[in-house]
Parts: structure tokens; sequence; C-alpha cells
């Protein structure tokens, strides 16, 4: 027999696959930040704006040779050996 499920809503239509979760260790004071941007964002109407689309777009750096080799110097710089 088939399952009786609702349709799908609409919001939920052309969506991208699923995110992938990531657990991190921060620096005191990073995830308060972010708490802060999120809520400065948020009232400034970014309402479609989520804190992982900020993560997401600071890290966004790691997808190219010439973002991680930028990352990669300023490692050295702060964390020489």
């Amino acid at each position: 027999m088939p399952r009786n499920t609702p349709p799908t809503p609409p919001q939920w239509m052309n969506r991208t696959a699923p995110r992938e979760v990531l657990s991190i260790r921060l620096i005191p004071g990073v995830r308060e930040a972010l708490d802060a941007y999120y809520a400065e964002l948020q009232e400034a109407g970014w309402v479609n704006v989520q804190k992982h689309h900020v993560v997401e777009h600071l890290l966004a750096r790691l997808l190219t040779e010439e973002g991680r080799t930028e990352i990669t110097a300023e490692l050295a710089e702060k964390h020489p050996g």
C-alpha cells in the first residue's frame, strides 16, 4: 500500500544537497563574534542568511589552490615552525 504522505512544501523544493555537519573548537570570543555578526545581519534585513552561510563564506578560500596558498602563508606567520 502506498504511504499517505503530505505534499512537499514549496519552500523545500529545489534545495541544494544537505550540508555536512562540522564540529570545531574555537578560540574564546569567536562564537560570540559569529553570533553578534549574525544578529547584525538579521537586524539589517538579511533574513535569508543563516550562520552556516557566514561560516561557508569564510571557509570558501579552501576550495581553490590560490586560497589554500594564502591561508598557508597566513598560518606560517602566526604559527611558525
